[in-house]
């Protein structure tokens, strides 16, 4: 079962690692041995692949048509960020979190937005760096620091011989939401296309919570939306690409498991889901706030959070975080 404390970067990195010890028999600095070696290691590595992912439920689920879900129109506020309809359940949120540079679940992420209702609704929403391709796979990667990926020679050949060049993180990840443990055959004719399956099947166990479904994003090559069970309700999340190119925004909706828009999630790939609400004032102060992104509209939340009820501590961390970010300027 996912934890919900894994960390992000640091599962990647071992993902990375852990393929290339299974095709080379090395964790040495996750070397590679070269391509022509791979198809003769394959079956014995996958056998053990197979033995060490076992028979956890999470990694069965595969990718299922969003449409075929019931679709009963949910009403919802609606939040865009970085280009992205986010919608909102209603409820009485006293909480909200913003922050740059901030750390979830480990990964550090450029922007963080998060709001939460003492109900067990929150929306969080967090824009991570490093999602452009890369040509190495296999590199080290650290999304906690500030220095990039350092990548080797071996990496970059066993990079293009799995994936035929360069590879984004979302395709990494797709490959595992098209198959299971059991459809690795191990036969070495077939490591390349298994390769691919491997290594989405052990990125299929980052995130938080029993995985429960998994539902393309039709706008968004790649991008998975994913429902886990967590402690006394539902965790909706994807990774997709942001308007900004270099950029994913990672989305988590949390619902109580009392909440009758459970299903609420699938609107995150299907907009039309949302039976959209007037959003109420302190929402419509976030939302201008961040489309302008002006210090003035930034200091014009503050009182519509205060007049909404919101913590006086999150308010005043906002205030610090505009004053910080814009200084004097108006």
């Amino acid at each position: 079962m996912n934890s919900g404390s894994d960390n992000g970067g640091r599962l990647f990195r071992l993902a990375c690692c852990a393929l290339a010890a299974l095709l080379t028999g090395t964790m040495g600095g996750c070397s590679s041995r070269a391509p022509a070696d791979y198809a003769a290691a394959w079956p014995q590595r996958c056998v053990e692949l197979k033995r060490d992912l076992g028979d956890e439920p999470s990694l069965a689920v595969t990718l299922s048509d969003p449409a075929a879900v019931p679709q009963t129109p949910q009403e919802a506020w609606v939040l865009n960020v970085g280009g992205f309809a986010v919608p909102v359940p209603p409820a009485a949120y006293d909480r909200l979190l913003i922050r740059s540079k901030g750390q979830f679940q480990g990964a550090r992420l450029d922007d963080v937005l998060m709001l939460v209702a003492p109900t067990g609704h929150s929306v969080f929403i967090g824009l991570m760096p490093g999602f452009e391709t890369t040509e190495d796979a296999f590199a080290t990667v650290d999304w906690t620091q500030e220095s990039g990926p350092r990548s080797t020679k071996a990496g970059k050949q066993a990079t293009a011989a799995i994936w035929g060049g360069p590879v984004s993180f979302a395709e990494m990840a797709w490959a595992g939401y098209l198959g299971a443990p059991d459809d690795l055959s191990c036969r070495a004719d077939r490591w390349q296309d298994e390769a691919r399956l491997a290594f989405g099947l052990i990125l299929k166990r980052v995130g938080s919570g029993e995985l429960l479904a998994a539902y393309p994003m039709p706008a968004h090559e790649h991008a998975v939306l994913t429902l886990h069970a967590i402690d006394e309700g539902w965790d909706w999340q994807v990774l997709v690409p942001a308007a900004a190119g270099e950029h994913a925004l990672q989305i988590h909706l949390r619902l109580p498991s009392s909440a009758e828009e459970a299903s609420l999630g699938l609107a995150i790939a299907q907009p039309d889901r949302i039976n959209p609400l007037a959003s109420p004032v302190w929402l419509q102060a976030l939302q201008e706030a961040i489309d302008s992104n002006r210090p003035t509209a930034w200091r014009a939340l503050l009182p519509a959070l205060e007049q909404a009820g919101f913590r006086s501590a999150d308010r005043e961390r906002l205030e610090v975080f505009v004053e910080s970010r814009f200084g004097d300027d108006d």
